[in-house]
């Protein structure tokens, strides 16, 4: 059967000569190994920094100092520009109000004492700098809203009941805290995404690349959908918090609210959606080397071509297209003998 039809690879020449048959060199066998690895070892640092990314936004960590979405120093407040309402003559601290206060994407903790310089912190007081007075509890999707959160802080802290209309926020943050409670909330979620899809491609991958290659597409799926959502987390907490940070800071001479963004934080947030680009494309390639295959075989006299799909160093043989093949052959056969 093998010398009635020519087999021929993807490029015209003479390759194959048996459709069921695997030619694994031992080079090209050790190049795969290394190169699956290479790639994994690409998506276990991707998923390591988006991992690390999220968990120093837990309050009670000793990264939150150094790692928070947003710092306010509230040492020089101007009680009667932001609660119009208390009359005039008011500190901070007598209605409530600590120093500084510094949110991450789990909550936000609160300090009385702040010298101004870098501070480093230590389960549940910075060291002899910042003395940390409280952490709130970690809450899952934390919402960055200001409103709420002066609301709330008069009220635990200073015993005043206020209501939101009650705030006076600069015009620029008043008017987006809707917006920044929404899109804080979707940077939470997105992260988490982005870790559970980056997770699920790494396990996956080798468990694929070894036992069914054809699937490797649906690993790079699950790597793209880790990049769009760590993106999309990376961006939103940029614009919110840069906007935040720019609007109290363009009014520091009526509220005299210091904010700052940290740019540890970002600089992980970025770094994380850069490296679970380059995983995304490392698998892409990888993905693209092991199944995109194929030989082609022909009939010599009918010059039908019948395409056989080759996965990695081997042929994924399918028994319909044997059986056509074989077919194909009886009549031939039975139409030359039929001729004679």
């Amino acid at each position: 059967m093998a010398k009635f039809f020519g087999y021929l690879d993807e490029y015209g020449e003479k390759g194959a000569t048996k459709v069921t048959e695997t030619t694994r060199k031992p080079l090209r066998i050790i190049w795969t190994l290394f190169s699956s690895l290479g790639v994994w070892l690409f998506l276990l640092l991707a998923f390591v920094l988006l991992l690390a990314t999220n968990l120093t936004q837990l309050t009670h960590q000793t990264t939150l100092a150094s790692s928070y979405e947003i710092e306010l120093d509230l040492t020089g407040l101007n009680v009667d520009s932001l609660v119009p309402a208390l009359g005039s003559g008011h500190t901070a601290s007598e209605v409530g109000l600590a120093n500084t206060y510094i949110f991450g994407m789990y909550g936000y903790c609160r300090s009385d004492n702040n010298d101004g310089n870098q501070y480093t912190y230590t389960h549940g007081s910075f060291s002899d700098k910042i003395d940390m007075t409280t952490c709130k509890d970690n809450k899952a999707c934390y919402a960055f809203d200001l409103k709420q959160f002066f609301v709330d802080e008069f009220q635990n802290e200073g015993n005043i009941y206020l209501s939101k209309s009650d705030i006076n926020l600069p015009p620029g943050i008043s008017s987006y805290t809707k917006t920044s409670r929404n899109v804080s909330r979707m940077a939470y979620v997105t992260s988490l995404m982005a870790i559970i899809t980056s997770f699920l491609a790494l396990v996956l991958f080798f468990i694929v690349a070894l036992v069914k290659p054809e699937w490797l597409k649906f690993v790079v799926f699950l790597e793209l959908l880790a990049f769009c959502t760590s993106l999309m987390s990376a961006a939103a907490c940029t614009g919110v918090f840069l906007k935040v940070r720019d609007d109290f800071n363009n009014v520091i001479d009526t509220y005299s609210i210091n904010a700052k963004v940290s740019g540890n934080f970002m600089a992980l947030l970025w770094i994380s959606c850069f490296f679970t680009l380059i995983s995304l494309l490392c698998l892409f390639l990888y993905t693209k080397s092991r199944v995109n295959k194929r030989v082609l075989m022909v009939d010599p006299r009918t010059r039908t071509v019948i395409k056989e799909k080759k996965h990695g160093n081997g042929v994924s043989t399918m028994t319909t297209t044997i059986r056509s093949v074989v077919d194909s052959a009886k009549h031939s056969m039975k139409s030359s003998h039929n001729s004679k």
